[in-house]
């Protein structure tokens, strides 16, 4: 058939004899660790369409002879050592097929420390549907010619040193249903037009947590615009949002995983969209915003196993909904009142619980002691009187490992 798929080598290096296998479709050596530098004999391999170098423990230079396998249509050398090595050389290589017919849909170098700036180049490859330069050592900003890659379905440009703005030419991606751009440095501003045709659109993470201060980047868009997308993940944080997101969010009806951190939000939080997403919302998280008011108590979460509104201007009681939620962090809001001595019932997998400065008074509720996967417990700064169950220290004690 033309094919090898994961022979266990024990040699260091790759064994001659593959390199005359030149009708050989399909080479998956991902996770051997053959170690040593890219052999450019793989070029000889002219028939590959599939070429998979995952963890190989290769280290140097990419030979330039690479952009001569111009039947490839997957090729992953994720997780690699080439350091030093600039990707605007890497995409010159893949130039060399006449007139540009090199077939790739698939390209992996996530890992692999390339370095550098995405080149314009980055636009002929019009067969492209997963690109991920993920980990990589990149910096400047995205190329207007990425609007090009008219197939692509996946774009992942995360943990980079990427900055500036991104380009408008994005909303040219009609294909496109995951983008990640994380963990840079973006800047500018995002509008409608940057996700006007993206019509399949799934998964967006825009977000940096390392770094001390937020992205100089705002995503503000018209108040009656409305998307042509139903995300079902929505990660978007440190930087700001304009008064039209709000908008926008209310639209998205099938959300599953929600996390709008440090996004400056001053509102109250809606609850005709918490009841919309509530049925398939797994993960929730609306902290560090500056969300005020009320929040409705009679809503159910049959799916919800994190809820994170921590650090907002929160009031009433506790929003305590029957879920079956295993973190919970309500610290640093105004909320008052009593913890509900049906706690147990309410939430009876919950791990993690953090309502820290707040205005909580009252006892402890005994029912706590009936939540036997409850790891951490954070109830300070707050108007709590009385002892801690005794039933529960009890537990602990017998559960304390030294």
């Amino acid at each position: 058939m033309g094919k090898i798929f994961h022979p266990l080598f024990n040699t260091s290096s790759f064994p001659i004899w593959l390199f005359n296998l030149t009708s050989l479709r399909k080479l998956d050596l991902s996770g051997n660790y053959l170690g040593g530098p890219f052999p450019g004999e793989l070029a000889s391999l002219k028939s590959l369409e599939y070429l998979d170098l995952t963890e190989l423990g290769l280290k140097g230079r990419i030979p330039r002879v690479i952009g001569n396998m111009c039947k490839l249509k997957f090729l992953s050398l994720s997780r690699n050592d080439f350091y030093g090595e600039k990707i605007e050389e890497f995409w010159r290589s893949l130039s060399n097929c006449p007139n540009n017919t090199i077939a790739l849909e698939s390209l992996d170098l996530s890992g692999s420390r390339l370095e550098g700036q995405l080149p314009a180049s980055v636009g002929k490859l019009k067969s492209l549907q997963h690109l991920n330069l993920g980990v990589l050592l990149l910096w400047g900003s995205i190329p207007e010619s990425i609007g090009n890659l008219s197939s692509l379905k996946t774009l992942d440009l995360s943990y980079n040193n990427m900055n500036g703005s991104i380009p408008e030419s994005l909303g040219k991606l009609s294909q496109l249903v995951e983008l990640d751009l994380s963990y840079n440095s973006w800047e500018g501003i995002l509008t409608e037009a940057h996700f006007i045709n993206l019509t399949k659109l799934k998964a967006i993470s825009i977000f940096n947590e390392i770094e001390a201060k937020p992205m100089s980047l705002v995503l503000n868009v018209a108040y009656d615009w409305v998307p042509p997308f139903k995300l079902h993940t929505l990660h978007i944080g440190y930087c700001r949002v304009g008064h039209g997101f709000w908008v926008l969010l209310q639209s998205q009806t099938e959300l599953v995983y929600v996390s709008l951190r440090n996004t400056f939000i001053s509102d109250s939080i809606p609850e005709e969209w918490l009841s919309k997403i509530s049925s398939q919302v797994t993960d929730l998280d609306l902290s560090y915003n500056n969300f005020s008011g009320r929040l409705p108590l009679q809503l159910k979460f049959p799916k919800l196993q994190s809820i994170n509104l921590g650090h907002n201007q929160l009031e009433g009681p506790l929003p305590l909904w029957p879920t079956n939620v295993n973190f919970l962090d309500l610290q640093s809001n105004l909320f008052s009142g009593p913890i509900p001595s049906n706690l147990d019932q309410l939430m009876p997998k919950l791990s993690h619980l953090d309502v820290s400065e707040n205005h909580l008074n009252g006892t402890i509720p005994p029912s706590i002691c009936n939540m036997k996967d409850m790891e951490i417990i954070s109830l300070r700064n707050n108007q709590l009187f009385g002892e801690f169950p005794q039933q529960y220290m009890e537990y602990v004690e017998q559960h304390i490992r030294y």
